[in-house]
């Protein structure tokens, strides 16, 4: 039976979004990252927070909650 328990047992990141709890199964995460306040692009579309370091790269952090017409992301305490 401890072998059938094991062969079940699943491990996910959850994780809360525009007041909802959301589970992913850990396999599909690449990784996660803390976030951070991103540097502004000037004359970058209003969507576009701008941009963050990450790894060496730079990757632009885009509100996806403007981009559907939601409020605004509010990264909020940690």
């Amino acid at each position: 039976m401890n072998d059938q328990l094991r062969q079940d047992t699943r491990t996910y990141v959850v994780f809360h979004a525009g007041g909802e709890e959301y589970g992913l199964a850990i396999e599909r995460v690449q990784s996660i990252v803390r976030f951070e306040t991103p540097t502004p692009v000037p004359r970058a579309p209003e969507l576009v927070m701008g941009v963050v370091n990450l790894r060496g790269q730079v990757i632009p952090v885009v509100d996806l909650a403007r981009r559907f017409g939601r409020e605004s992301f509010d990264a909020g305490p940690a």
